[in-house]
């Protein structure tokens, strides 16, 4: 048995000290980050982008392909660039849930930034996905977006839809969830009295009570 952990032991040693003699080259990642940011405005570049980027990491064994995707993603510009990156080198669904999650998130730390700042990065995901040809991959991506705004309280994710929706488009979902739910929509309503204020209250209600 003592043998046999060693083996493994002196084994992994081995892998990890090849992965680290032959690192992937930081440079390269830096250039294939800047051809991606300069691709997101037109579809076709971006294809090709994205094809050079699962090229390079393709023939890497596993501790190169971590370091590579870890080099591409701290040389990634801006947000949106970072966006498109994780549905290169991520799962749909984490995807999805990362990036709701840092949505989310902005908007309830940062009263400061526009809508688009906020949903920018949602929507160059769903561009990255879409000009790939990866519908079902988008579907799962938009399907954990949801899902991550729906495991927050209710009060945060009312928050959150007022950042990115208007009063109309949220009352008429919430009058959609009480359909379903209205437990939940009586504490939707809640959180509402406390976040909007008299005016758009009002507002919020006349709609919601709308027949």
């Amino acid at each position: 048995m003592i043998r046999k952990i060693l083996a493994l032991a002196i084994a992994m040693t081995t892998l990890i000290a090849q992965g680290c003699g032959n690192r992937p080259d930081e440079a390269h990642a830096s250039q294939l980050a800047t051809r991606l940011s300069q691709s997101l405005s037109c579809p076709d570049s971006l294809v090709v982008a994205a094809a050079a980027i699962n090229s390079w990491i393709a023939p890497m064994d596993a501790v190169q392909s971590i370091e590579a995707r870890s080099l591409l993603m701290e040389h990634c510009p801006d947000s949106s660039t970072a966006a498109a990156m994780l549905t290169l080198l991520h799962q749909p669904y984490w995807t999805g849930w990362e990036l709701s999650k840092q949505c989310c998130d902005n908007i309830l730390i940062d009263s400061t930034l526009t809508k688009s700042q906020i949903i920018g990065p949602i929507k160059m995901a769903r561009t990255s996905y879409l000009v790939r040809d990866m519908r079902d991959e988008c579907n799962l991506f938009d399907m954990a977006l949801q899902d991550y705004i729906n495991s927050l309280p209710i009060g945060l994710q009312m928050e959150v839809y007022l950042r990115v929706s208007s009063i109309p488009r949220l009352a008429k979902a919430v009058k959609d969830v009480a359909a379903k739910n209205p437990a939940e929509a009586i504490e939707a309503v809640e959180a509402l009295h406390h976040l909007l204020d008299k005016q758009q209250f009002k507002e919020f209600m006349n709609i919601y009570q709308q027949k």
